[in-house]
């Protein structure tokens, strides 16, 4: 059976209503080695997902697809920096401040205070604590 054009079609030249459908909206997105390197630059600064989508204005899927590269080099190597430089304040020019701090989240070292009595000795005594509203003599 041949093909023949119906009345009733919106456009007549079309053999099928569906390829309508398949024209018009947005072109596929390109990336660019400048919007690559922006993407990179955002993620290494903490700025969400979101917000870089809409900075290059295109959709966070469309972001994750054609940028997953950069949104993962670029907070690794940013915290990679940044580890660094922390490593050589402390090393390299004594900052007793970052030292701690690297001992604290690297090493899992921690602060404790023991309250204690004389010569270590546990506290005597119990401790009353009463409230008194003021003007009001105890």
């Amino acid at each position: 059976m041949r093909w023949k054009p119906r009345n009733d079609r919106v456009f007549q030249h079309l053999k099928h209503d569906d390829e309508i459908l398949n024209v018009g909206g947005r072109p596929p997105h390109e990336p660019t080695e400048r919007s690559r390197a922006k993407v990179k630059a955002l993620a290494a600064y903490g700025t969400p997902q979101e917000q870089i989508a809409r900075a290059l204005d295109i959709h966070r899927e469309t972001l994750t697809k054609y940028y997953r590269d950069e949104l993962d080099l670029g907070v690794i190597e940013a915290n990679a920096k940044v580890a660094e430089t922390l490593f050589n304040q402390g090393v390299r020019d004594g900052n007793t401040t970052a030292l701690i701090w690297w001992t604290k989240s690297r090493m899992g070292w921690k602060e404790r205070q023991e309250v204690t009595g004389a010569d270590g000795a546990p506290l005597l005594g119990n401790v009353t604590v009463s409230f008194v509203k003021p003007g009001e003599a105890k």
